[in-house]
Formats: C-alpha cells, structure tokens, sequence
C-alpha cells in the first residue's frame, strides 16, 4: 500500500511508511507520498530538462494519478516540462519508462500537431514542441531506510 499525503509535503520531511521505513528528499526538493520533487527555476528545452533531471539522479515527473498531477499544480505558475513525450504526430504518449498514461490524467488534455513533448500549467496539460524553453518538473523517489 502506497502513502500518499500529498497535501502534508514540505522541504526535506521525514515521512514513514508502513513497516516501520522512514526516508527524506534533500533540501530544495518536496515531498509528496512516497516521491521527491525538484521544480527548476532555470528554463531549457526538452532534451537538456530531461539531461538536467538526471544529473540528480532523477527523471522528468511521470504522472500516476489525479492526486499527483493536483500536487504538481498546486507547485507551478509557468510551462513546465514533464516525462511526456512522443517520436511523432503518428506515435502514441509515453512517459520516460515508456509507459502509455492513463487516460483519466490526460481528461484536460491539448493535444497538437506542432509538438511531441507534454508541459503542464497550474490549469492545462499539453503538447509542446520540445524546443521551446521552459521550467521543469524532476521526480525521484525517497530513499528509505529502515527505522
């Protein structure tokens, strides 16, 4: 079973789990279930979001469930990169795992013939071209240890 209390994040909290394991984000990142959120306040395309996530041995956010993506948004006022993307128009969505998203995040979806990489704002999700500059959302998850 998975713990998700999204609205009790902070910076750099202990948060336990069942079976008696406790873990951290670092400093600057926020805590949300069982992951850690980095949100960048520099602007790059969508290859170098993705370069800069991990070298923080972290990826580009992949969404789960509608708790997450309210949480996300809840963190972000401008365009930000998420682990959405697509090799063309033709192709479907995957995230960076190469797995397809559920349908129910993508209800508030824009789709666009222009762009083969997903952003997100406080009110929107959509496709973007990946050249576009733009802040970014990294994802990992806590490192727990036993208690």
């Amino acid at each position: 079973m998975v713990l998700r209390m999204c609205p009790e994040w902070s910076l750099g909290n202990v948060f336990c789990f069942p079976g008696g394991r406790s873990g951290t984000c670092k400093l600057k990142w926020m805590c949300c279930g069982e992951n850690c959120y980095y949100f960048s306040k520099e602007s790059k395309n969508f290859e170098d979001s993705k370069k800069f996530c991990e070298r923080m041995d972290s990826k580009l956010v992949s969404i789960e469930d509608q708790q997450e993506l309210n949480f996300i948004r809840s963190q972000i006022s401008y365009f930000s990169w998420i682990g959405l993307s697509r090799k063309g128009t033709s192709s479907p969505w995957t995230w960076e795992d190469n797995s397809v998203p559920l349908l129910k995040i993508l209800s508030d979806w824009k789709e666009s013939t222009s762009g083969n990489c997903g952003s997100l704002t406080a009110s929107q999700m959509t496709a973007s071209d990946c050249a576009r500059l733009m802040h970014s959302v990294c994802e990992k998850k806590i490192t727990c240890r036993s208690t």
